[in-house]
């Protein structure tokens, strides 16, 4: 499958969204509702639906409801907002639409003339697209949960060792409980396996993220969290009820908490952790919410939202 040329690559237009931290947030709470492998989530900004799928097997376009005015894909694996932004668009654009998962999306895409958006995180490509982020994932999550596992399993050993004691001790309780903390992470790793979320595991996995939310801290939570803000702020930017489609791959069953949850909330979690994403993501990805258009012959870059607030995090 490939995407026509059409011509020169046009230049797309940069937004920059106003943004004031002034402003008061609303007190009316998110509707959620849950139907299978799709989440239905409504704020007074607009509409939400989360759909999660598999990277390798084809999604139903028949999930995207008929009043979706945008269409937010998961891209970590493609550069995009760099120097060359319009043309590199059309290499993340041919990539997205070749990919399994996304190959029908685009066909009802191009039906419906619904516009395409990306604000994925990239990290810095050292050889290894995800060397960067591997690293990062080895030093804060693999070297302390292996001692920390470590520790539980003697714990549980332990416990164990005594099970015929009629009554468990207050000692061995406690013993019980920090061992099922410290092996939890195993547990954590194993739910964002899981094939598909759906109503039963994906309420489970997210209880098992926020034992351990740095579990997948790179690869999962901070990308969740940054597309969610991008995704508030544009609705609150377009107004009228705009109503996006997220689809994004199972192991992502926590995307919907960075909806539901504030913009400062999101924002304060983006703050905490900007010091050390600026020196292994391509910035731009950061602070920018990509909007491709299809016109009849190809799909173009058409539109850049800047987020200040975010950019200002990356100096």
């Amino acid at each position: 499958m490939s995407i026509e040329r059409g011509g020169d690559v046009p230049t797309p237009t940069t937004v920059e969204l106003p943004y004031s931290s002034s402003s008061t947030p609303t007190q009316e709470e998110p509707v959620l509702r849950r139907d299978g492998n799709v989440t239905y989530i409504t704020k007074p900004e607009g509409k939400y639906t989360v759909i999660y799928g598999i990277h390798i097997i084809s999604q139903n376009p028949d999930q995207l409801p008929q009043n979706t005015t945008g269409l937010v894909l998961e891209s970590a694996d493609f550069e995009h907002t760099t120097d060359n932004a319009a043309a590199d668009g059309r290499a993340l654009i041919q990539n997205l639409k070749e990919a399994p998962q996304y190959n029908n999306l685009f066909l009802r895409a191009e039906e419906k003339r619904i516009p395409i958006f990306v604000g994925d995180l990239t990290y810095h490509p050292f050889g290894n697209q995800y060397l960067a982020n591997d690293l990062a994932i080895f030093g804060s999550y693999a070297i302390p949960h292996v001692a920390e596992f470590t520790l539980g399993a003697i714990l549980l050993t332990d416990i164990l060792s005594t099970r015929t004691e009629k009554k468990m001790k207050r000692r061995n309780l406690l013993k019980a409980i920090a061992a099922t903390y410290l092996v939890s992470p195993i547990i954590t790793q194993a739910m964002r396996s899981i094939p598909v979320a759906d109503s039963v595991t994906a309420p489970a996995e997210k209880i098992s993220n926020r034992l351990h939310p740095e579990a997948g801290l790179f690869i999962e939570s901070l990308r969740e969290v940054v597309t969610a803000y991008k995704e508030e702020r544009f609705m609150n930017y377009k107004g009228n009820t705009p109503h996006l489609a997220t689809v994004w791959g199972s192991a992502h069953a926590s995307f919907e908490d960075g909806i539901v949850d504030s913009l400062q909330s999101k924002y304060t979690f983006l703050e905490r952790f900007a010091p050390i994403l600026k020196h292994i993501i391509v910035p731009e990805t950061f602070y920018t919410f990509s909007e491709f258009a299809y016109d009849g012959i190809s799909w173009e870059l058409s539109r850049n939202y800047i987020m200040p607030e975010l950019k200002a995090l990356m100096d």
